[in-house]
């Protein structure tokens, strides 16, 4: 019955078929005692059903305890009407049924006009998510929703205010998780939110508007995670806050808090404070209250606020931390040195701040780094060897923008699972194959001293997606091997990239999805690129001193997205393949001493948007289209021979033509000349053919006149005749 209302265009439900066992066979159906018990058909892998909600034969489930349909794209529920149920369908009757968790989150065109009738004839059920779904504004509902026993609610994103919630009394005596995030609460939170049991366990209320000073929630005294984050909260941190023994998870993040960081703040499991303007030094960040219990390995982020000082240190259980953005001075030994066990760190991210002096050389305690943003600071030296060889987790490593020097360690390619290396904007030299890691995929080593050729061996880099090698002393020709490397042809997993940093709470079961953060020079501008990174394909040699021409096997990468070859001395025209870089939206030749036509199939690269080919030897017409005219004349600059919109200067009719049509007209002239000479002589010979034989022989001569005179006659004649009919 229920399967007869669902739209199902992946089969995904295909299983469900009479000649098969339910509990064995059916996607999704879970049982006990050859009884249903579960039914979890949440959309997975973009497995979307369809279609129409039946409750009627839903509940007719005995036994039926956990329904998740989250993540589809119903549109509609039917339930029994009460009659019905008691005429004919007695087994329909809520009371019939176990249900108990229900999850219909983010069925986004859902429509629960009667949310109310829906609601009272559920069974008593304790968890309930119908988060994403936008409810009426009628408050009728929200009584229904009183009445239940409910220990888990989840009202994310439901265009909710005060007033649809403005419940003068609330029977939530058994509720422990409440989410209301995403909702607006600007005139204030509901009343009812301070009357709830002492045992609630999760609050959330991040991106709701709420304006003011930090609500006192100090009496929920068994509460271990508070979700206040995207929020217009100001004013200090309260000391409440840290006398809450059991408070393992606390997110402040993006509000307006400020004064310095209170110093009970120090023992949590889940720390997120960043983006506020708190100030000053930090104590030591201990990450885990042991007397929690929970095997969790602290995460704490306090970036994008105005701490100042050394580094605080931190206790040997943390696995994040993240003090970017902020005015830390002094050295990284501080942080890293005083430790004689093993550390549990793997996310460090110290990025935009005043560190200073070398790099510490105590990396081996720190195995467990994967992830070591340090860029934008004052650090100098060499990277010491033992980073390449201790770290063999390394998955990112951000350097860019220091004042390191000398060569790149060769045990970096030791660092199997290195992804991303940004070594941009410092003085390393050397050459760049000896340390390259084998599984790379993004390598930007722009604005350095790096010299030699570029070696085969990073065609071997199969992974590869991102190549910027700008601004260095590189000489010789690109590579054509560049075309076989497999990444700048395919798409990346969405995993491949990201990183899971281990933020749990009540609802989520699933890590917290962070992405490889980094700043990418493309279309003219520099650009931060996250979640979307490993959709991108960009090949930057710009500003070296590459020789020779642009081998048209580069053209066979036909997911790049940006290249750059601007300011080296290639040589050569532009190959007609280029027109297969369908999604090319950046393409920079500027600056070299290319020549020859434009190709036409330049016009048919409908994702272009930025274009430069200024400065070269291009001659000939700008091939017409509406692309390569859709850019301003600067793109073309510097090419005197090159002309056609959207240059000023127009394409006249060329030299070789116009003398190929001068000969054609003198020869038209000669031709008329011989023409009028031949007519002439033709008729002197004639002339002289007649008259001088009728000059020469009497009897020609006198036959001549006779015939001459007897025409006359007959025209005298004829003409008398026809006048004296006329009169």
């Amino acid at each position: 019955m229920f399967k007869q209302g669902v739209v199902d265009p992946s089969n995904r439900i295909s299983s469900w078929s009479s000649l098969q066992d339910c509990c064995l066979h059916w996607e999704g159906v879970s049982c006990d005692d050859d009884r249903v018990v579960r039914l979890d058909l949440e959309s997975y892998n973009s497995e979307i059903l369809r279609g129409e909600i039946n409750f009627a034969s839903l509940l007719s489930l005995d036994f039926l305890e956990v329904l998740n349909l989250k993540d589809n794209d119903f549109e509609r529920i039917s339930m029994p009407s009460i009659n019905n149920s008691v005429a004919t369908h007695t087994h329909l009757l809520p009371n019939s049924s176990k249900l108990s968790e229900l999850n219909l989150s983010y069925n986004i065109h859902l429509h629960i006009d009667k949310l109310h009738y829906l609601l009272s004839r559920l069974p008593p059920l304790t968890s309930l998510d119908i988060s994403g779904i936008h409810l009426p504004s009628a408050t009728n509902w929200a009584q229904v929703l009183a009445s239940l026993p409910l220990e888990e609610l989840f009202l994310y994103d439901c265009n909710l205010t005060s007033s649809v919630l403005s419940l003068e009394y609330a029977n939530f005596s058994s509720l422990s998780t409440l989410d209301l995030g995403l909702n607006d609460f600007t005139y204030g939170l509901p009343n009812w939110l301070f009357n709830l049991s002492e045992q609630l366990y999760y609050i959330g209320l991040s991106q709701c508007n709420v304006r003011g000073q930090l609500s006192d929630f100090s009496d929920f005294r068994q509460l271990y995670s508070l979700d206040l984050s995207n929020n217009k909260l100001k004013g200090s941190i309260p000391d409440w806050i840290g006398q809450l023994d059991s408070l393992g998870d606390l997110d402040l993040s993006n509000n307006s808090f400020h004064g310095s960081f209170p110093s009970n703040l120090v023992n949590f499991s889940y720390l997120d404070i960043s983006f506020n303007d708190l100030s000053g030094t930090l104590p030591k960040i201990l990450g885990r209250n042991e007397s929690i219990g929970a095997d969790r390995r602290p995460e704490i982020f306090l970036s994008s606020n105005k701490f100042k000082g050394q580094l605080p240190q931190v206790s040997d259980t943390v696995y994040a931390l993240d003090l970017a953005d902020n005015s830390f001075s002094g050295p990284l030994s501080s942080l890293l040195c005083d430790h004689s066990d093993i550390n549990s760190l793997s996310y460090l991210d110290l990025s935009n701040n005043y560190l200073t002096q070398e790099l510490p050389d105590c990396w081996s305690n720190w195995t467990f780094l994967s992830d070591i943003f340090l860029g934008n600071n004052q650090l100098v030296g060499q990277v010491p060897l033992a980073m390449g060889s201790s770290l063999r987790y390394l998955r990112a490593l951000d350097l860019q923008n220091n004042g390191f020097s000398g060569h790149i360690p060769w045990t970096f390619h030791e660092c199997t699972s290195l992804l991303l290396i940004n070594l941009e904007g410092n003085n390393f030299s050397g050459s760049i194959q000896t340390w390259m890691p084998q599984n790379v995929s993004v390598v930007i080593l722009r604005s350095n001293q790096f010299s030699g050729t570029i070696p085969p061996q990073l065609c071997t880099l199969s992974k590869l997606i991102v190549l910027d090698l700008a601004n260095n002393k590189l000489s010789g020709s690109i590579p054509r091997c560049l075309s076989i490397i497999t990444g700048f042809s395919s798409v990346l997993d969405e995993w491949y990239l990201r990183l899971d940093i281990n933020r749990f709470h009540q609802r989520e079961t699933m890590p917290l999805r962070r992405y490889l953060k980094i700043d990418l020079h493309t279309k003219g501008q520099q650009l931060e690129y996250q979640k979307n990174l490993r959709l991108l394909r960009i090949i930057d040699l710009s500003a070296n001193k590459l020789s020779g021409e642009i081998p048209v096997q580069l053209f066979k990468l036909t997911k790049l997205n940006s290249l750059n070859l601007s300011n080296n001395h290639l040589i050569g025209d532009i190959p007609n393949q280029i027109g297969e870089l369908k999604d090319l939206e950046s393409l920079d030749f500027s600056n070299n001493h290319l020549h020859g036509n434009i190709p036409q199939s330049m016009s048919s690269l409908s994702f272009l948007s930025v274009l430069n080919l200024s400065h070269n030897n291009f001659s000939g017409k700008i091939p017409l289209g509406t692309q390569l005219q859709g850019f301003d004349a600067w793109s073309y600059t510097g090419n005197p021979e090159l002309c056609g919109p959207p240059l000023q200067k127009k394409c006249t009719i060329p030299e070789k033509p116009d003398n190929i049509e001068q000969v054609e007209g003198n020869d038209y002239d000669t031709f008329l000349k011989s023409l009028y000479l031949g007519m002439g002589v033709g008729f002197a010979v004639g002339f002289w053919v007649v008259c001088g034989s009728l000059f020469l022989n009497r009897e020609w001569r006198h036959t001549y006149f006779r015939f001459f005179d007897g025409v006359i006659d007959r025209i005298y004649v004829v003409v008398a005749i026809k006048l004296q009919r006329f009169l």
